[in-house]
Protein backbone atom coordinates (compact mmCIF):
# COMPACT_ATOMS: atom_id res chain seq x y z
CA UNK A 1 0.00 0.00 0.00
CA UNK A 2 2.70 2.55 0.87
CA UNK A 3 4.45 1.75 -2.42
CA UNK A 4 1.28 2.42 -4.39
CA UNK A 5 0.79 5.66 -2.50
CA UNK A 6 4.33 6.74 -3.24
CA UNK A 7 3.97 5.85 -6.92
CA UNK A 8 0.66 7.70 -7.10
CA UNK A 9 2.12 10.72 -5.30
CA UNK A 10 5.13 10.75 -7.60
CA UNK A 11 2.94 10.46 -10.69
CA UNK A 12 0.73 13.25 -9.38
CA UNK A 13 3.75 15.45 -8.72
CA UNK A 14 5.11 14.78 -12.20
CA UNK A 15 1.73 15.55 -13.75
CA UNK A 16 1.40 18.78 -11.78
CA UNK A 17 4.94 19.77 -12.70
CA UNK A 18 4.32 18.94 -16.36
CA UNK A 19 1.22 21.10 -16.30
CA UNK A 20 2.66 23.94 -14.22
CA UNK A 21 6.14 24.16 -15.75
CA UNK A 22 5.02 25.47 -19.17
CA UNK A 23 2.90 28.12 -17.47
CA UNK A 24 5.78 29.15 -15.22
CA UNK A 25 8.13 29.25 -18.22
CA UNK A 26 5.62 31.43 -20.05
CA UNK A 27 5.55 33.90 -17.15
CA UNK A 28 9.35 34.07 -16.99
CA UNK A 29 9.68 34.43 -20.75
CA UNK A 30 7.12 37.26 -20.81
CA UNK A 31 9.20 39.09 -18.21
CA UNK A 32 12.34 38.60 -20.32
CA UNK A 33 10.60 39.74 -23.51
CA UNK A 34 9.28 42.90 -21.89
CA UNK A 35 12.74 43.68 -20.50
CA UNK A 36 14.33 43.07 -23.90
CA UNK A 37 11.85 45.39 -25.63
CA UNK A 38 12.35 48.07 -22.97
CA UNK A 39 16.14 47.98 -23.28
CA UNK A 40 16.05 47.93 -27.09
CA UNK A 41 14.04 51.15 -27.07
CA UNK A 42 16.12 53.03 -24.49
CA UNK A 43 18.57 54.59 -26.94
CA UNK A 44 18.37 55.84 -30.48
CA UNK A 45 15.43 57.13 -32.49
CA UNK A 46 13.39 53.90 -32.22
CA UNK A 47 10.57 53.57 -29.73
CA UNK A 48 9.37 50.00 -29.03
CA UNK A 49 6.11 49.23 -27.28
CA UNK A 50 4.25 45.95 -26.71
CA UNK A 51 0.68 46.60 -27.83
CA UNK A 52 -0.59 43.01 -27.44
CA UNK A 53 0.67 39.96 -25.55
CA UNK A 54 -1.17 36.63 -25.52
CA UNK A 55 0.42 34.07 -23.23
CA UNK A 56 -0.10 30.46 -24.26
CA UNK A 57 0.68 27.09 -22.73
CA UNK A 58 3.74 26.13 -24.76
CA UNK A 59 4.06 29.26 -26.87
CA UNK A 60 2.91 32.87 -26.77
CA UNK A 61 2.28 35.62 -29.27
CA UNK A 62 3.00 39.33 -29.08
CA UNK A 63 2.79 42.39 -31.27
CA UNK A 64 5.39 45.13 -30.89
CA UNK A 65 4.88 48.60 -32.29
CA UNK A 66 8.10 50.21 -33.57
CA UNK A 67 8.09 53.97 -34.14
CA UNK A 68 10.97 55.87 -35.71
CA UNK A 69 11.16 59.53 -34.75
CA UNK A 70 13.77 61.40 -36.85
CA UNK A 71 16.37 63.11 -34.63
CA UNK A 72 16.08 66.89 -34.23
CA UNK A 73 17.84 68.71 -37.03
CA UNK A 74 17.12 71.27 -39.73
CA UNK A 75 18.36 69.13 -42.62
CA UNK A 76 15.29 66.99 -43.30
CA UNK A 77 11.78 67.40 -41.95
CA UNK A 78 10.76 63.72 -42.06
CA UNK A 79 7.55 62.52 -40.38
CA UNK A 80 7.33 59.75 -37.84
CA UNK A 81 7.48 56.30 -39.38
CA UNK A 82 6.26 53.07 -37.80
CA UNK A 83 5.56 49.39 -38.31
CA UNK A 84 4.61 46.32 -36.27
CA UNK A 85 6.56 43.17 -35.40
CA UNK A 86 4.60 39.94 -35.02
CA UNK A 87 6.26 37.73 -32.39
CA UNK A 88 5.85 33.96 -32.04
CA UNK A 89 7.49 32.95 -28.75
CA UNK A 90 8.30 29.29 -28.11
CA UNK A 91 8.94 28.65 -24.42
CA UNK A 92 8.63 24.94 -24.11
CA UNK A 93 9.35 24.03 -21.43
CA UNK A 94 12.98 24.30 -22.45
CA UNK A 95 12.76 24.50 -26.25
CA UNK A 96 15.81 23.30 -28.14
CA UNK A 97 17.62 25.82 -30.33
CA UNK A 98 20.28 25.09 -32.92
CA UNK A 99 23.76 26.50 -32.33
CA UNK A 100 27.00 26.53 -34.27
CA UNK A 101 28.38 23.81 -31.99
CA UNK A 102 25.21 21.71 -31.72
CA UNK A 103 21.86 22.00 -29.99
CA UNK A 104 21.05 23.04 -26.44
CA UNK A 105 17.95 23.69 -24.29
CA UNK A 106 17.16 27.38 -23.97
CA UNK A 107 14.64 29.57 -22.20
CA UNK A 108 12.82 30.77 -25.33
CA UNK A 109 13.04 31.07 -29.10
CA UNK A 110 11.34 34.19 -30.52
CA UNK A 111 10.43 34.39 -34.22
CA UNK A 112 9.80 37.98 -35.37
CA UNK A 113 8.28 39.09 -38.67
CA UNK A 114 7.71 42.66 -39.83
CA UNK A 115 4.13 43.34 -40.82
CA UNK A 116 3.00 46.57 -42.40
CA UNK A 117 0.03 48.49 -43.63
CA UNK A 118 -0.72 51.05 -46.31
CA UNK A 119 0.35 53.88 -44.00
CA UNK A 120 3.82 52.46 -43.37
CA UNK A 121 4.39 51.55 -47.02
CA UNK A 122 5.17 47.89 -46.23
CA UNK A 123 1.70 46.53 -46.89
CA UNK A 124 0.09 44.73 -49.80
CA UNK A 125 0.74 46.52 -53.07
CA UNK A 126 3.96 48.15 -51.92
CA UNK A 127 6.06 45.85 -54.10
CA UNK A 128 8.11 44.65 -51.14
CA UNK A 129 8.47 40.95 -50.19
CA UNK A 130 5.76 39.47 -47.97
CA UNK A 131 8.31 39.31 -45.14
CA UNK A 132 10.66 42.29 -45.58
CA UNK A 133 12.33 41.57 -42.23
CA UNK A 134 12.68 38.39 -40.18
CA UNK A 135 14.52 37.81 -36.92
CA UNK A 136 15.09 34.87 -34.59
CA UNK A 137 16.00 35.63 -30.97
CA UNK A 138 17.33 32.91 -28.69
CA UNK A 139 17.06 33.61 -24.95
CA UNK A 140 19.45 31.31 -23.09
CA UNK A 141 18.96 29.90 -19.61
CA UNK A 142 21.58 32.34 -18.30
CA UNK A 143 19.45 35.27 -19.47
CA UNK A 144 21.66 36.42 -22.33
CA UNK A 145 20.20 36.53 -25.82
CA UNK A 146 21.26 36.53 -29.47
CA UNK A 147 19.20 37.84 -32.38
CA UNK A 148 19.79 36.87 -36.01
CA UNK A 149 18.29 39.38 -38.47
CA UNK A 150 17.64 38.80 -42.16
CA UNK A 151 16.20 41.05 -44.85
CA UNK A 152 15.72 39.75 -48.41
CA UNK A 153 16.81 41.64 -51.49
CA UNK A 154 14.18 43.59 -53.39
CA UNK A 155 13.75 46.12 -56.18
CA UNK A 156 11.12 48.86 -56.41
CA UNK A 157 10.23 51.24 -59.19
CA UNK A 158 7.62 53.96 -59.22
CA UNK A 159 6.74 57.54 -60.01
CA UNK A 160 5.51 60.57 -58.13
CA UNK A 161 6.52 61.17 -54.54
CA UNK A 162 8.37 57.87 -54.28
CA UNK A 163 7.86 54.19 -53.73
CA UNK A 164 7.39 51.98 -50.69
CA UNK A 165 8.61 53.25 -47.32
CA UNK A 166 10.78 55.91 -48.99
CA UNK A 167 7.85 57.81 -50.44
CA UNK A 168 7.93 60.21 -47.45
CA UNK A 169 11.39 61.43 -48.46
CA UNK A 170 11.52 65.09 -49.50
CA UNK A 171 12.24 64.33 -53.16
CA UNK A 172 10.80 60.83 -53.42
CA UNK A 173 12.61 57.79 -54.79
CA UNK A 174 11.82 56.61 -58.32
CA UNK A 175 13.89 53.42 -58.11
CA UNK A 176 15.25 51.61 -55.09
CA UNK A 177 17.43 48.48 -55.24
CA UNK A 178 18.16 46.86 -51.89
CA UNK A 179 20.67 44.00 -51.79
CA UNK A 180 19.42 42.50 -48.53
CA UNK A 181 20.90 42.38 -45.04
CA UNK A 182 22.14 39.85 -42.50
CA UNK A 183 23.20 40.56 -38.96
CA UNK A 184 23.41 39.51 -35.34
CA UNK A 185 22.82 41.38 -32.07
CA UNK A 186 23.87 39.96 -28.71
CA UNK A 187 22.69 41.09 -25.25
CA UNK A 188 24.17 40.12 -21.90
CA UNK A 189 21.85 38.85 -19.16
CA UNK A 190 21.73 42.24 -17.41
CA UNK A 191 21.61 44.14 -20.74
CA UNK A 192 24.86 45.80 -19.71
CA UNK A 193 26.75 44.66 -22.81
CA UNK A 194 25.64 44.74 -26.44
CA UNK A 195 27.44 43.54 -29.56
CA UNK A 196 26.15 43.91 -33.11
CA UNK A 197 27.28 43.21 -36.62
CA UNK A 198 25.39 43.71 -39.90
CA UNK A 199 26.40 43.27 -43.54
CA UNK A 200 24.59 44.38 -46.70
CA UNK A 201 25.67 43.96 -50.34
CA UNK A 202 24.49 47.43 -51.26
CA UNK A 203 21.79 50.00 -51.84
CA UNK A 204 20.83 52.11 -54.87
CA UNK A 205 18.42 55.05 -54.75
CA UNK A 206 17.49 56.84 -57.96
CA UNK A 207 15.32 59.93 -57.51
CA UNK A 208 14.28 62.97 -59.53
CA UNK A 209 17.29 64.96 -58.30
CA UNK A 210 20.16 62.56 -57.60
CA UNK A 211 21.37 58.98 -57.83
CA UNK A 212 23.18 57.38 -54.87
CA UNK A 213 24.80 53.95 -54.70
CA UNK A 214 26.48 52.17 -51.78
CA UNK A 215 28.43 48.91 -52.13
CA UNK A 216 29.49 46.27 -49.57
CA UNK A 217 28.27 47.95 -46.39
CA UNK A 218 28.99 46.64 -42.89
CA UNK A 219 28.15 47.91 -39.42
CA UNK A 220 29.92 46.65 -36.32
CA UNK A 221 29.71 47.85 -32.74
CA UNK A 222 30.02 46.96 -29.10
CA UNK A 223 28.97 48.86 -26.02
CA UNK A 224 28.63 48.47 -22.27
CA UNK A 225 26.70 50.25 -19.57
CA UNK A 226 28.82 52.86 -17.80
CA UNK A 227 28.36 53.91 -14.14
CA UNK A 228 26.10 56.76 -15.26
CA UNK A 229 23.73 54.31 -16.93
CA UNK A 230 24.69 55.44 -20.44
CA UNK A 231 25.76 52.85 -23.00
CA UNK A 232 29.36 53.61 -24.00
CA UNK A 233 31.35 51.91 -26.73
CA UNK A 234 32.34 52.03 -30.38
CA UNK A 235 30.51 51.82 -33.70
CA UNK A 236 32.04 51.49 -37.18
CA UNK A 237 30.26 51.79 -40.52
CA UNK A 238 32.21 50.71 -43.60
CA UNK A 239 31.37 50.92 -47.30
CA UNK A 240 33.54 49.72 -50.15
CA UNK A 241 32.29 52.57 -52.33
CA UNK A 242 29.86 55.48 -52.43
CA UNK A 243 28.83 56.98 -55.76
CA UNK A 244 26.54 59.94 -56.39
CA UNK A 245 25.47 61.79 -59.51
CA UNK A 246 22.75 64.05 -60.80
CA UNK A 247 19.81 62.08 -62.19
CA UNK A 248 20.24 61.44 -65.91
CA UNK A 249 23.95 62.24 -65.86
CA UNK A 250 26.24 59.74 -67.57
CA UNK A 251 29.18 60.71 -65.36
CA UNK A 252 29.51 60.20 -61.61
CA UNK A 253 29.92 63.58 -59.92
CA UNK A 254 31.22 62.13 -56.64
CA UNK A 255 32.89 58.79 -55.96
CA UNK A 256 34.37 57.66 -52.63
CA UNK A 257 36.16 54.36 -52.02
CA UNK A 258 37.22 52.73 -48.76
CA UNK A 259 34.82 54.77 -46.64
CA UNK A 260 34.97 54.26 -42.84
CA UNK A 261 32.82 56.14 -40.32
CA UNK A 262 33.71 55.58 -36.68
CA UNK A 263 32.17 56.86 -33.45
CA UNK A 264 33.12 56.16 -29.85
CA UNK A 265 32.16 57.32 -26.40
CA UNK A 266 33.67 56.81 -22.96
CA UNK A 267 33.34 58.33 -19.51
CA UNK A 268 35.76 58.77 -16.63
CA UNK A 269 35.30 60.52 -13.28
CA UNK A 270 31.99 62.05 -14.26
CA UNK A 271 33.24 63.41 -17.61
CA UNK A 272 32.42 62.08 -21.06
CA UNK A 273 34.49 62.03 -24.24
CA UNK A 274 32.95 61.60 -27.69
CA UNK A 275 35.01 60.89 -30.80
CA UNK A 276 33.88 60.80 -34.44
CA UNK A 277 36.18 59.93 -37.32
CA UNK A 278 35.99 59.44 -41.08
CA UNK A 279 38.48 57.86 -43.44
CA UNK A 280 38.32 57.53 -47.20
CA UNK A 281 40.86 55.87 -49.46
CA UNK A 282 40.07 57.99 -52.52
CA UNK A 283 37.65 60.81 -53.34
CA UNK A 284 36.91 61.73 -56.92
CA UNK A 285 34.84 64.80 -57.79
CA UNK A 286 34.58 65.30 -61.53
CA UNK A 287 38.10 65.08 -62.96
CA UNK A 288 39.81 65.69 -59.60
CA UNK A 289 40.94 62.73 -57.48
CA UNK A 290 42.43 63.05 -54.00
CA UNK A 291 43.03 60.80 -51.04
CA UNK A 292 43.40 59.37 -48.57
CA UNK A 293 41.27 61.58 -46.33
CA UNK A 294 41.44 61.37 -42.53
CA UNK A 295 39.05 63.42 -40.41
CA UNK A 296 38.58 63.28 -36.64
CA UNK A 297 36.47 65.32 -34.22
CA UNK A 298 36.87 64.88 -30.47
CA UNK A 299 34.78 66.48 -27.72
CA UNK A 300 36.23 65.95 -24.25
CA UNK A 301 35.07 66.66 -20.70
CA UNK A 302 31.33 66.88 -21.23
CA UNK A 303 29.50 66.63 -17.92
CA UNK A 304 28.03 63.11 -17.75
CA UNK A 305 25.10 64.00 -15.48
CA UNK A 306 24.02 66.70 -17.94
CA UNK A 307 24.27 64.24 -20.84
CA UNK A 308 22.03 61.80 -18.94
CA UNK A 309 19.48 64.55 -18.34
CA UNK A 310 19.60 65.54 -22.01
CA UNK A 311 19.04 61.94 -23.11
CA UNK A 312 16.08 61.55 -20.74
CA UNK A 313 14.60 64.83 -22.00
CA UNK A 314 14.98 63.66 -25.60
CA UNK A 315 13.31 60.33 -24.82
CA UNK A 316 10.46 62.09 -23.04
CA UNK A 317 9.93 64.52 -25.92
CA UNK A 318 10.08 61.67 -28.42
CA UNK A 319 7.19 59.97 -26.61
CA UNK A 320 5.13 63.15 -26.17
CA UNK A 321 5.65 65.18 -29.36
CA UNK A 322 4.71 63.75 -32.75
CA UNK A 323 5.34 66.77 -34.99
CA UNK A 324 9.03 66.90 -36.10
CA UNK A 325 9.09 70.73 -36.20
CA UNK A 326 7.66 70.97 -32.68
CA UNK A 327 10.12 68.31 -31.55
CA UNK A 328 13.06 70.38 -32.85
CA UNK A 329 11.79 73.51 -31.08
CA UNK A 330 11.22 71.72 -27.78
CA UNK A 331 14.59 69.97 -27.98
CA UNK A 332 16.36 73.29 -28.66
CA UNK A 333 14.74 74.73 -25.54
CA UNK A 334 15.86 71.76 -23.45
CA UNK A 335 19.37 72.03 -24.88
CA UNK A 336 19.68 75.70 -23.91
CA UNK A 337 18.42 74.96 -20.40
CA UNK A 338 20.94 72.15 -19.85
CA UNK A 339 23.86 73.83 -21.65
CA UNK A 340 25.41 75.55 -18.57
CA UNK A 341 25.58 72.21 -16.73
CA UNK A 342 26.86 70.45 -19.85
CA UNK A 343 29.82 72.88 -20.02
CA UNK A 344 30.64 73.01 -16.31
CA UNK A 345 33.88 71.02 -16.82
CA UNK A 346 35.20 73.35 -19.56
CA UNK A 347 34.97 70.88 -22.46
CA UNK A 348 37.37 71.02 -25.37
CA UNK A 349 36.67 70.44 -29.07
CA UNK A 350 39.57 69.26 -31.25
CA UNK A 351 39.41 68.87 -35.04
CA UNK A 352 42.04 67.17 -37.20
CA UNK A 353 41.91 66.80 -40.97
CA UNK A 354 44.47 65.61 -43.48
CA UNK A 355 43.99 65.16 -47.20
CA UNK A 356 46.58 63.94 -49.68
CA UNK A 357 46.55 65.66 -53.08
CA UNK A 358 48.79 65.38 -56.12
CA UNK A 359 50.50 68.64 -55.13
CA UNK A 360 50.99 67.70 -51.47
CA UNK A 361 49.01 67.32 -48.25
CA UNK A 362 46.27 69.61 -46.95
CA UNK A 363 46.39 69.81 -43.15
CA UNK A 364 43.89 71.43 -40.81
CA UNK A 365 43.91 71.37 -37.03
CA UNK A 366 41.62 73.33 -34.75
CA UNK A 367 40.92 73.53 -31.03
CA UNK A 368 38.20 75.34 -29.09
CA UNK A 369 37.97 75.45 -25.31
CA UNK A 370 34.62 76.33 -23.76
CA UNK A 371 34.98 77.98 -20.33
CA UNK A 372 32.65 76.72 -17.64
CA UNK A 373 31.26 80.23 -17.22
CA UNK A 374 29.91 80.36 -20.78
CA UNK A 375 26.14 80.83 -20.76
CA UNK A 376 23.75 81.25 -23.69
CA UNK A 377 23.60 84.85 -24.82
CA UNK A 378 24.88 87.36 -27.39
CA UNK A 379 28.21 87.80 -25.58
CA UNK A 380 28.96 84.10 -25.03
CA UNK A 381 31.46 83.99 -27.94
CA UNK A 382 33.69 86.55 -26.22
CA UNK A 383 34.77 84.03 -23.59
CA UNK A 384 35.83 81.29 -25.98
CA UNK A 385 39.48 80.32 -26.44
CA UNK A 386 40.79 78.53 -29.50
CA UNK A 387 43.30 78.24 -32.30
CA UNK A 388 43.51 76.71 -35.76
CA UNK A 389 46.19 76.10 -38.38
CA UNK A 390 45.73 75.44 -42.09
CA UNK A 391 48.45 74.26 -44.48
CA UNK A 392 47.60 73.85 -48.15
CA UNK A 393 49.68 73.57 -51.35
CA UNK A 394 49.75 76.83 -53.28
CA UNK A 395 48.50 75.22 -56.50
CA UNK A 396 45.57 73.60 -54.69
CA UNK A 397 44.52 76.87 -53.06
CA UNK A 398 44.77 78.72 -56.36
CA UNK A 399 42.64 76.04 -58.06
CA UNK A 400 40.00 76.34 -55.33
CA UNK A 401 39.82 80.12 -55.72
CA UNK A 402 39.57 79.83 -59.52
CA UNK A 403 36.84 77.19 -59.29
CA UNK A 404 34.92 79.38 -56.86
CA UNK A 405 35.18 82.37 -59.18
CA UNK A 406 34.05 80.29 -62.17
CA UNK A 407 30.98 79.07 -60.26
CA UNK A 408 30.09 82.66 -59.37
CA UNK A 409 30.44 83.76 -63.00
CA UNK A 410 28.25 80.91 -64.24
CA UNK A 411 25.61 81.75 -61.63
CA UNK A 412 25.74 85.42 -62.64
CA UNK A 413 25.36 84.51 -66.31
CA UNK A 414 22.36 82.35 -65.46
CA UNK A 415 20.72 85.35 -63.80
CA UNK A 416 21.49 87.60 -66.77
CA UNK A 417 24.10 89.69 -64.95
CA UNK A 418 26.88 88.49 -67.29
CA UNK A 419 25.65 88.01 -70.84
CA UNK A 420 28.56 88.42 -73.24
CA UNK A 421 31.04 85.90 -71.86
CA UNK A 422 31.48 82.61 -73.71
CA UNK A 423 32.87 79.53 -71.88
CA UNK A 424 36.48 80.30 -72.85
CA UNK A 425 36.16 83.88 -71.63
CA UNK A 426 34.62 82.68 -68.35
CA UNK A 427 37.66 80.44 -67.78
CA UNK A 428 40.08 83.33 -68.45
CA UNK A 429 38.16 85.76 -66.22
CA UNK A 430 37.84 83.17 -63.44
CA UNK A 431 41.59 82.51 -63.57
CA UNK A 432 42.30 86.24 -63.28
CA UNK A 433 39.83 86.61 -60.39
CA UNK A 434 41.38 83.65 -58.56
CA UNK A 435 44.89 85.12 -58.84
CA UNK A 436 43.69 88.54 -57.68
CA UNK A 437 41.94 87.06 -54.64
CA UNK A 438 45.04 85.12 -53.70
CA UNK A 439 47.20 88.25 -53.96
CA UNK A 440 44.66 90.11 -51.82
CA UNK A 441 44.83 87.45 -49.10
CA UNK A 442 48.63 87.66 -49.09
CA UNK A 443 48.65 91.47 -48.99
CA UNK A 444 46.29 91.53 -46.00
CA UNK A 445 48.49 89.03 -44.15
CA UNK A 446 45.82 86.35 -44.10
CA UNK A 447 48.10 83.96 -46.02
CA UNK A 448 51.81 83.25 -45.77
CA UNK A 449 53.09 81.34 -48.80
CA UNK A 450 56.57 79.91 -49.14
CA UNK A 451 58.08 76.87 -50.83
CA UNK A 452 54.89 75.86 -52.63
CA UNK A 453 52.78 75.90 -49.45
CA UNK A 454 50.41 78.47 -47.95
CA UNK A 455 49.83 78.71 -44.23
CA UNK A 456 47.29 80.46 -42.01
CA UNK A 457 47.35 80.44 -38.21
CA UNK A 458 44.29 81.70 -36.33
CA UNK A 459 44.10 82.42 -32.62
CA UNK A 460 41.09 83.54 -30.65
CA UNK A 461 41.14 84.55 -27.00
CA UNK A 462 38.50 86.51 -25.09
CA UNK A 463 37.10 88.41 -28.06
CA UNK A 464 40.37 88.98 -29.95
CA UNK A 465 41.01 87.16 -33.26
CA UNK A 466 44.44 87.18 -34.91
CA UNK A 467 45.49 85.66 -38.23
CA UNK A 468 49.22 85.11 -38.73
CA UNK A 469 49.85 87.53 -35.88
CA UNK A 470 47.64 90.31 -37.27
CA UNK A 471 44.55 91.36 -35.35
CA UNK A 472 41.48 90.82 -37.49
CA UNK A 473 38.74 91.26 -34.89
CA UNK A 474 38.62 92.75 -31.41
CA UNK A 475 35.48 92.81 -29.30
CA UNK A 476 34.78 95.98 -27.28
CA UNK A 477 36.76 95.81 -24.05
CA UNK A 478 39.10 93.03 -25.25
CA UNK A 479 42.79 93.28 -24.35
CA UNK A 480 45.12 94.64 -27.01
Amino acid sequence: MPRKVLVLAAATAVAIAALALPYWMGIRVEREVRALVREAGRAGPFRLRIVDYERGWFSSRARIRVTLTPPPGPALALPQFGFDLDERIEHGPYPVAGRRDGVAPVLAVIHSVLIGDAKSGFGTGSGLPAKPLEAVTVVYLSGRSDTDVRMPAWRLTGTGRGVGPLRAAPYGAQRVVWGGLRGRVGWSADFGRVTERFTAPGLEIDGPVAFVRLRDVSLEGHSRRAPSGLMQGEMTLRAASLDAAATGSKRTSLSVTGLDLHSAGAEHDGAMTVRMAMRARTIRAGAIEVGPLIYELRIARLDTDAVVRLQKAMRRLRDQVADPAALRRRFAGQMLAILPDLLRRSPEIVLDLSLRTGAGPVLLRGRVKLPASVTPGPDAWKRLVGDAELRVPTTVLRAVLVTRARSQLLAARGKGAVQRLDPAQIVRVATLMGRQRMQSLKARGLLECDGGECRAVLRYDSGRLTVNGRTLLRAPGAAR
